[in-house]
């Protein structure tokens, strides 16, 4: 059987196109198969200097709006964000993706410690996540693609925002990427306002998400964050 043959560039069009548009999109050519194409993607895009660039020129006009200390873009990080994005668009165009397969794509550690640089330069691919699982869900309930990207959201937290809650508990979050995601001001800021933006109750009613916004809120937590006024302090 023959193989679908990639596009040149085809991980960093997906990059440019989604940012451009917030469409994963992957260009491919021939009716073949899908099996093997990825490999071949993920080579091209690990020679390719241009997503590093592309990566770091988002990394600068991000962080000028980030308060607190300075947070250096790290180029690991974000690059295996941008593969582990690009591996979950996949799963999610390829219908037939087997739930091993994902996992394998997916589940496995983190090759880097999750500080707030490395979380920061992840979060540039890594904040699409919960709008792909959206788009997971309401394609397919049971798409194993979904228990996956929970799994990456309980790694990442800031990426996690905006996830549908399972019995309106959060995505959750690793131990050591909530404390250095809550060590960093700018950084915690950033996850608060994503959390109010995006209207997730089951983050907005956690103890230290609705402590941070009480405080940073003040007289505006009615109108901004009515699930947290509406709840009972936590201490």
């Amino acid at each position: 059987m023959s193989s679908a043959v990639p596009q040149p560039g085809a991980a960093l069009t997906f990059l440019l196109e989604l940012r451009a548009t917030g469409a994963p999109v992957i260009r491919l050519t021939g009716e073949g198969a899908w099996r093997g194409v990825l490999p071949r993607i993920e080579a091209e895009a690990a020679a390719d200097a241009r997503i590093g660039t592309v990566l770091e020129s988002w990394h600068r006009e991000t962080a000028e709006d980030l308060g607190g200390p300075p947070l250096a873009f790290d180029g690991t990080a974000a690059r295996h964000g941008a593969i582990l994005l690009f591996r979950s668009a996949w799963c999610y165009l390829h219908r037939d993706s087997q739930a091993s397969e994902v996992t394998q794509l997916l589940c496995a550690p983190l090759p880097w410690e999750p500080t707030a640089a490395a979380q920061f330069s992840a979060d540039l691919a890594l904040q699409y996540l919960p709008a792909l699982f959206r788009m997971a869900q309401v394609l397919s309930p049971g798409d194993p693609l979904l228990p996956a990207l929970r799994h990456l959201s309980n790694l990442l937290p800031l990426g996690s925002v905006g996830f549908p809650p399972q019995d309106n508990v959060p995505a959750g979050a690793g131990p050591r990427a909530w404390q250095a995601l809550r060590s960093h001001p700018g950084l915690w800021q950033l996850f608060l306002d994503r959390a109010v933006q995006r209207h997730d109750r089951a983050w907005l009613v956690h103890p230290d998400v609705a402590d941070g916004l009480r405080h940073a809120l003040g007289a505006y937590l009615q109108e901004l964050a009515p699930a947290i006024a509406a709840s009972q302090p936590t201490f």
